[in-house]
């Protein structure tokens, strides 16, 4: 059995801890660990003098999660419709738009990374796309007023005023008292 073969069955870490610490181990060095944000400048330059004298300088980098700040297709179309006088729907709207669009490949294809990754990006774990803040405005801008809307879908948009939003669903109160609920927002 090699010395690197030994290191790791001992320690049962990665082999670059495994060489580090066999080639400390040789030298016979005490090994400290200093992040170099918390030095002076002058200890900064005194670690840098010393050399070679078993300091290691250590600093904090900064690994970009995977789907940082991207949003299922609900949270799209509730920031979408903050913002919009009119309702704007994950199962109707969004989908629409991003076929139309052609920003993502539909569910199944064969190459389902073809996405625009300006406005979205598959995620291969959870199986299913996430979009950006950058889609959010792009929706905004395609369809953001009323006649933006009748243009793209070729119908009218269903406005807020005199409904309200009950767990996914518009009720809307009429004048006379009645109450109508549309089910057809129930998917929602």
């Amino acid at each position: 059995m090699c010395k690197e073969q030994h290191a790791r069955r001992l320690t049962g870490r990665s082999r670059p801890v495994d060489m580090l610490e066999l080639r400390v181990a040789r030298a016979g060095l005490a090994v400290n660990f200093v992040k170099l944000d918390d030095l002076t400048e002058d200890e900064r330059r005194i670690m840098v003098e010393a050399g070679r004298k078993g300091a290691v300088i250590t600093r904090d980098r900064h690994v970009e999660e995977a789907d940082l700040n991207r949003m299922r297709p609900t949270r799209v179309a509730a920031r979408v419709e903050e913002q919009l006088p009119f309702w704007f729907h994950a199962c109707r709207e969004h989908v629409e738009m991003w076929k139309r669009l052609g920003i993502r490949p539909v569910k199944g294809s064969d190459n389902p990374y073809g996405a625009v990754a300006r406005y979205c990006s598959y995620n291969e774990a959870f199986d299913q796309y996430v979009y950006t803040q950058a889609w959010i405005r792009k929706i905004v801008r395609e369809a953001g007023t009323v006649e933006k809307y009748r243009a793209f879908f070729g119908r009218e948009p269903r406005m807020k005023t005199g409904g309200h939003r009950i767990k996914g669903c518009v009720v809307d109160v009429s004048l006379n008292g009645g109450l109508q609920v549309f089910s057809h927002y129930l998917h929602r």
